[in-house]
């Protein structure tokens, strides 16, 4: 048996997944299972112990641990620019990475020890590969595309690297390009993001949503500092003040001084609102042209994405519906907590020389929890409860209070994989009451009334409601509703008439698509308001955690599998 352990390290969003003979068993982000801080950069004990027990695998078992980061490779361009910044802390930084397979071994070991094992019997291999290369392995290898790829990666930065385009084809991985440092797309959008007042790390998904408000009237001075390049695929002026950066505390990106001189937008304001949508149309153009130029390059209607980019829908959405890419796969955690699934399948192809491919279908790769832990939860909070054991009777109960506007927690199987609540760890409500975005804005998510939510929708009705007819399984597309439909699901549309689409069918999340069934019947739309169930926190894991943020919200009901909990029975 081949078991290979999958760890994102030193980059946000720290994560692990296993895989057992070429086949995932499982995959969490530390952030769930830890200190339940968001965006955790600490290494991932919990996620890898809660792996091994899942699968009842030892430590001794494992043969390779994947590192989705190699502080060898891009080293000449890495140390030009922390040369031509004077950026001591990073080069430190490029430093430890070169050097971390030590760091590596003592924490494993120490999680060795702690569960009992003889560190004497352990004799894994550690392999580290490049971050973007991971980033691309967990798409192309996950897609199921069986002929030629077209990929792309994109985000800030990684391993000195920003963009990077590929060619896949027979389980191999050809790199077309590298974009370094330090131009980036990605850390322009960041620090934007930063100068209009959103200056927490992974604040992107906010501004993109706030520029639907704006007006495009700074695209002209955008387009001074960076833009799509013929030769070099991306021109970017001297913007950023990387001696800004505490690699340890944050990694938010600061403009140098002389951008916006002497400015400051107030947040929330019309300014702040139109540079968000400059902002958003500078991005959906230069990623636009990098599109293009990759149709030049690989000649395909399939195309693989990752990288935080890639979480941008709003030109997902424009990719899907006006490239030549009509195949379109971005796997659930395209952020740097999918990186160690790119880490462990880049090994068990390129390493190992696998053939074997698996194809990921759904997102629900973590924790679930028995009846009996689940019930002992519930009691130990004294709480009442109401349990259905038919199926259909919980489904039918679920669908007619939220046809009556109730706020439901529904909490079922296993968690998702990546940032988006898909059905198991979801808050719900129903989209045609008009007041049910500001109720939930305001007393349950506690965040900023603009913040838009999604729509999940049956596969069959997608064409019924929206412009294009596309699958979109794990939220990644944003797109237009037909304007017939826009006054209907007031909670769910946007301000410009858009929304971040889910599409569910039965092969994806059979119990959700059962629930959304039922409430049709009894709405006669099969659509339904979808949030990730938390309050300013990581989506809930446990039993218990699912039952506090119940209690201190203004939710409704809950449903913890086949319980049903209301707070006034």
């Amino acid at each position: 048996m081949s078991v290979i352990l999958g760890i994102n390290k030193d980059h946000s969003d720290s994560s692990a997944c296993l895989l057992l003979n070429g086949k995932l068993t499982g995959a969490v982000a530390e952030e769930r299972l830890g200190k339940r801080i968001k965006h955790d950069t600490s290494f991932p004990s919990n996620s890898i112990v809660w792996l091994l027990k899942d699968a009842n695998i030892k430590f001794k078992d494992i043969d390779i641990i994947a590192v989705s980061n190699n502080g060898k490779s891009n080293l000449k361009e890495k140390f030009l620019h922390a040369f031509d910044f004077s950026i001591l802390n990073l080069a430190k930084k490029i430093k430890s990475k070169i050097f971390n397979k030590s760091s590596i071994d003592k924490e494993i070991k120490k999680l060795c020890i702690k569960s009992g094992e003889n560190i004497n019997d352990l004799r894994y291999e550690i392999y580290k590969v490049e971050h973007h290369l991971t980033h691309i392995a967990s798409a192309y290898y996950l897609s199921g595309y069986t002929n030629k790829t077209a990929a792309l990666s994109y985000d800030g930065s990684g391993d000195g690297v920003s963009i990077m385009l590929a060619e896949c084809d027979n389980s191999k991985i050809k790199v077309l390009e590298r974009v370094y440092l330090p131009k980036s797309l990605g850390h322009f959008y960041s620090a934007v993001c930063n100068f209009i007042g959103f200056d927490k790390f992974g604040e992107e998904y906010k501004v993109m949503g706030l520029s639907a408000y704006g007006e495009d009237k700074y695209s002209e001075y955008f387009e001074k500092l960076i833009g799509y390049d013929e030769d070099l695929c991306l021109r970017q002026d001297n913007i950023f003040d990387y001696n800004s950066i505490d690699f340890k505390k944050n990694q938010t990106i600061k403009f140098n001084k002389k951008i916006f001189p002497g400015k400051k937008i107030e947040k929330f304001s019309q300014e702040s609102k139109d540079i968000a949508k400059s902002l958003q149309s500078t991005f959906e153009k230069i990623v636009m042209k990098i599109i293009k130029r990759l149709e030049k390059k690989v000649k395909t209607s399939n195309l693989v994405m990752a990288g935080g980019c890639a979480m941008n829908g709003l030109v997902n959405g424009k990719i899907f519906k006006e490239s030549n890419f009509k195949n379109h796969f971005i796997q659930p955690a395209s952020t740097d907590d999918g990186t160690a699934l790119g880490a462990a399948y880049f090994c068990w192809h390129n390493y190992l020389k696998k053939k074997e491919t698996f194809i990921m279908k759904h997102a629900f790769w973590g924790p679930k929890y028995n009846e009996d832990y689940i019930l002992s939860s519930i009691e130990n909070k004294n709480l009442k409860y109401e349990k259905f054991d038919k199926e259909s009777e919980l489904l039918k109960k679920a669908a007619k209070l939220i046809a009556e506007s109730n706020i439901v927690g529904w909490y079922q199987g296993r968690s998702e994989w990546g940032a988006r609540a898909l059905g198991n760890r979801s808050i719900l409500a129903n989209p045609a009451n008009k007041n049910m975005k500001n109720i939930i804005n305001s007393k349950i998510k506690k965040r900023e009334s603009f913040r838009p939510f999604a729509p999940s929708v049956l596969q069959e009705d997608v064409v019924e409601f929206f412009e294009c007819d596309i699958r979109s399984d794990f939220m990644n597309h944003i797109v237009k509703f037909k304007e017939k439909y826009v006054d209907i699901f007031p909670s769910v549309c946007h301000v410009d008439h858009t929304a971040r689409l889910q599409t569910v069918n039965i092969d994806n999340n059979p119990l959700f698509y059962r629930l959304i069934t039922e409430l049709k019947k009894v709405t006669g739309y099969g659509i339904i308001l979808n949030t990730s169930f938390n309050e300013n926190e990581p989506i809930v894991d446990t039993p218990d955690q699912a039952i506090d943020c119940f209690l201190r919200t203004e939710m409704d009901i809950l449903f913890l599998e086949k319980f049903m909990i209301l707070k006034k029975l």
